[in-house]
């Protein structure tokens, strides 16, 4: 449980949330593209990826 705590605490998570929003927003109400959405979901959650496994540092391998 306090891994999942610490995640909703962490600023990347809301980085991650916000932009996926955004995205969602955008796509549905300004047009932007399915390939565009798709791309920067995809994008979103590799910064994510990127940005947790700086911070990590390989501590849990």
């Amino acid at each position: 449980m306090s891994k999942f705590v610490t995640v909703l605490q962490s600023r990347k998570f809301w980085a991650l949330a916000t932009t996926i929003v955004a995205l969602v927003g955008s796509w549905r109400w300004s047009g932007l593209s399915t390939q565009d959405f798709a791309n920067g979901v995809v994008f979103a959650f590799a910064a994510y990826s990127i940005a947790t496994g700086i911070e990590d540092n390989g501590s849990g391998v």
